[in-house]
């Protein structure tokens, strides 16, 4: 797995820069197409094992990138996620956590 530097644009046109895994860079890139996206369609999209996009998709919704609805802590099928139009950060450049597995 590598690492990738992708650019968004928020609210107000603010612009930031997100430091990222590439698998992340693949999550964030789907919303280029669509404005929300189930939990389900993301299995189906990606191939990405369950526990591997739990991993991946976790610190989006911490660094609140992206917003899921339910607000629980655990994902279902019919859990839907969108990337939040109103992140804020102090920085220009945002690296995002790797959450680690537990083996």
């Amino acid at each position: 797995m590598g690492n990738a530097e992708i650019r968004g644009t928020f609210q107000e046109g603010k612009r930031y820069e997100f430091l990222c895994s590439s698998y992340k860079m693949f999550l964030l890139l789907l919303f280029n197409d669509t404005v929300v996206i189930s939990y389900q369609q993301f299995l189906q999209i990606t191939q990405i094992p369950a526990h591997e996009l739990h991993q991946h998709l976790i610190p989006l919704i911490k660094q609140k990138i992206l917003i899921k609805n339910p607000i629980t802590h655990s994902f279902s099928a019919e859990d839907a996620m969108q990337v939040n139009a109103e992140f804020k950060s102090n920085m220009y450049r945002n690296k995002i956590a790797v959450l680690n597995s537990k083996t």
